[in-house]
């Protein structure tokens, strides 16, 4: 029985028949009946849905209550609890905002972190070290977009290969981009092999009959009649080639997979099989004289028990995948449920700097939630290169940052504003909250001052934030930050742009001969278009956190903590 929207519902193990029932606990006790379960052709009634030898399990509290008439909890106990949470309780495409120094790439990290594994704490250095983990273990992956960055290094694209010795020449190799291989990572974790030991077994025969092709390459293998013998290839792909020896021409033959898989578990009896019955499950137009002696061979081959079939190699993934979007739960896979879903993320630092049109093309939509894999405008795309078919899996996050003064390009894609939810982080300096705690609280005051100002001559895309500061404790820790690192940044705000800077730094009254921005010598003279420049440009030093507290008449460091700037200053 197939469930609403192709999902299964419910699953059964065996047949039984109730011969005892506790009434204290409503526990049964059941005596296994011989009844065989659903196996053979989909009845040729009504339109789309399958038949599956198999039920699927009931989850719903709802249902096992009308079902049985007993109130029941939601397993919250189980392992997927926890992402279930993570995964409702995030947007699956985030962008954090703001002005240089908020702290946007640790907090885009912090949250990748807490959406891949809830149980870490907020410590920075058990945040730090679970990351690297999540990075290693390809659950989180973190990628910078620039300029240059392009499809061919996001997605996927045809890139050199470096020859061996032996090798002469360029060797040229379709190369998976970073989106794709965390986007296959994560759709293979929503799959489960389907609970039918045929299709199980179906994969270890096959792989047991590539390993053997490929340890005994000269070995021919019998044909369905006396003029057939055929000696087999192994393509990269898995799939298999063949060539007639007896034949006179050297035609290559072709049999896939996937193929064999149709046929294998369509036909349990190996003797049955034939070119017409092969046809009858693939149509006409595949090698039907091939596929059915590859899958007598098969048959032929001792299957390894369900219970040993080994998890698939990590290479093995995405050609599984593959198998799942062609063929959808013929490939042995399907959808698990929900709450199994394990969270992966992709974190994209300065995420504006990026051509979005050049680097995501075609599959910007796949990133709206409801077309994602399993919902329910879901959209499989073909990609340009490989010709695979792709889905963007629901559990993948897709975690931006972006620097609201960078200007690179002057306006972000509006298809990703589409896409994504933005959430804006702005500079703290209060007591509670500031994440420098150590810096004093009149230097606390100062920076707040510094950033109403620019926010009133500039905007509030300029500020300047917190985490310039982080570990600053004293006067001489400031005055080295701010003279190494804000002061360059308010002269890339302000270029050329004298009396903003002034004012800013709460010089904009008369000259002053000890400020930060001090008078040009002959700046009077007629043919003179600069009159300033700054302190360091005439040799002089200077105590910035003095010299802000005398131009904003901020009273010291003992003074009550209502103290704040003049406003008309």
């Amino acid at each position: 029985m197939k469930g609403y929207g192709g999902r299964n519902d419910l699953r059964v193990y065996y047949v039984g028949r109730v011969i005892e029932i506790n009434a204290d606990t409503g526990e049964l006790k059941l005596r296994r009946e011989d009844v065989p379960l659903f196996r053979g052709k989909a009845p040729s009634v009504g339109s789309g849905g399958t038949w599956f030898k198999t039920l699927t399990p009931v989850r719903s509290p709802e249902a096992i209550s009308k079902i049985f008439g007993v109130k029941t909890q939601p397993d919250d106990t189980r392992e997927g609890a926890s992402n279930m949470s993570a995964i409702d309780q995030y947007a699956l495409n985030t962008i954090l905002y703001g002005p240089p120094g908020t702290g946007k790439t640790y907090q885009a990290l912090a949250r990748a972190v807490n959406i891949a594994d809830p149980s870490v704490g907020k410590e920075r250095g058990d945040v730090q070290s679970r990351f690297r983990t999540l990075c290693s273990e390809g659950r989180v992956a973190f990628i910078t977009f620039h300029q240059s960055y392009s499809y061919e290094d996001f997605i996927e694209g045809i890139r050199p290969v470096l020859s061996d010795e032996e090798e002469r020449g360029a060797r040229y190799e379709l190369v998976s981009g970073i989106f794709k291989r965390i986007a296959i990572d994560a759709t293979f974790d929503c799959l489960e092999r389907v609970d039918d030991a045929a299709a199980v077994d179906f994969d270890a025969r096959w792989d047991a009959l590539l390993q053997q092709i490929e340890l005994e390459p000269d070995r021919t293998y019998s044909g369905l009649t006396q003029n057939t013998e055929f000696s087999f290839e192994v393509s990269r792909k898995g799939n298999l080639s063949a060539r007639n020896i007896k034949a006179s021409s050297s035609t290559n033959l072709y049999c896939g997979r996937e193929q064999a898989r149709k046929v294998y578990l369509y036909y349990p009896n190996p003797d049955q099989i034939t070119c017409t019955q092969v046809f009858s499950v693939i149509g006409r137009g595949c090698h039907a004289h091939l596929i059915a002696p590859v899958v007598k061979l098969l048959k032929s081959i001792q299957g390894t028990p369900q219970e040993q079939v080994p998890d698939p190699l990590p290479t093995d993934k995405a050609e599984i995948v593959k198998r799942f979007l062609d063929v959808g739960e013929a490939s042995g896979y399907r959808l698990k449920d929900r709450a199994e879903w394990k969270p992966f993320v992709l974190l994209i630092d300065e995420i504006n700097r990026g051509n979005i049109s050049k680097i995501f093309g075609e599959l910007i939509t796949l990133l709206e939630p409801d077309k994602r894999l399993g919902e329910p405008v879901e959209i499989v795309a073909t990609l340009p290169y490989s010709g695979e078919r792709f889905v963007a899996p629901p559990n993948l996050f897709v975690l931006g940052t972006m620097n609201t003064a960078d200007k690179s390009l002057a306006l972000l894609d509006l298809a990703l504003r589409r896409r994504f939810e933005f959430e804006e982080l702005q500079p703290d300096f209060s007591s509670a909250t500031c994440p420098c705690g150590s810096l004093p609280r009149d230097l606390r005051l100062l920076l707040e001052e510094l950033n109403r100002r620019i926010t009133l001559r500039k905007d509030r895309d300029h500020l300047i934030g917190h985490a310039y500061f982080m570990g600053v404790r004293n006067e001489a820790d400031f005055d080295r930050v701010f003279e190494r690192r804000v002061i360059p940044l308010l002269q890339e705000y302000f270029f050329n742009d004298w009396d903003g800077l002034r004012a800013v730094l709460g010089e904009d009254g008369s000259a002053n001969a000890c400020g930060f921005i001090r008078p040009l010598e002959r700046a009077k003279s007629p043919w003179a278009r600069n009159q300033w420049q700054w302190f360091h440009d005439c040799g002089a030093t200077i105590q910035p956190h003095a010299l802000l507290l005398a131009n904003y008449q901020f009273a010291p460091a003992s003074a009550d903590v209502s103290l704040v700037a003049d406003p008309n200053n």
